[in-house]
């Protein structure tokens, strides 16, 4: 590859880099303020779309230890947002809940981060369609490479 389409490569890629660790410093803020870290919201928005889901489940969909997320829940339940129960028919098993008080906490954070990032929208909607559709071509070239 030339010089030239190397730095345009590195470009296009460190501009996703760039979207990326912007987008996270508002959710970051955002969970800041309703004091909730992302792991803990992005844990209690998984459980709350799989009801009765297992903590090695979580740890599986978020590619993380299952250490790691078992400290994570031991806080979040301490803290309210989350409850488990008995599975029915494997007691070492547990089913995780979101609780009304970890609901609240994922809308208000949520809010607050799309009131954040609203003026997005000010792009306009030809733009935005244009950009979703470059980066489903992106996406297709990339699964062609993944290994």
């Amino acid at each position: 590859m030339t010089e030239d389409k190397n730095l345009q490569l590195k470009t296009l890629l460190l501009s996703f880099r760039e979207v990326h660790q912007k987008t996270r410093h508002i959710l970051n803020a955002a969970a800041m303020e309703k004091e909730i870290t992302i792991v803990q919201l992005l844990i209690a928005d998984i459980i709350k779309h799989s009801p009765g889901i297992h903590s090695q489940d979580v740890a599986k969909e978020m590619k993380l230890a299952k250490s790691t997320v078992s400290g994570t829940i031991n806080r979040m339940i301490t803290a309210g947002f989350i409850t488990t129960t008995e599975h029915p028919t494997d007691k070492r098993c547990h089913q995780l809940h979101v609780t009304d008080c970890g609901l609240k906490k994922i809308r208000e954070t949520y809010d607050i981060y799309l009131e954040n990032l609203a003026s997005l929208l000010d792009i306009g909607p030809e733009k935005i369609e244009t950009l979703l559709s470059i980066h489903d071509d992106l996406l297709t070239k990339i699964d062609e490479v993944t290994i």
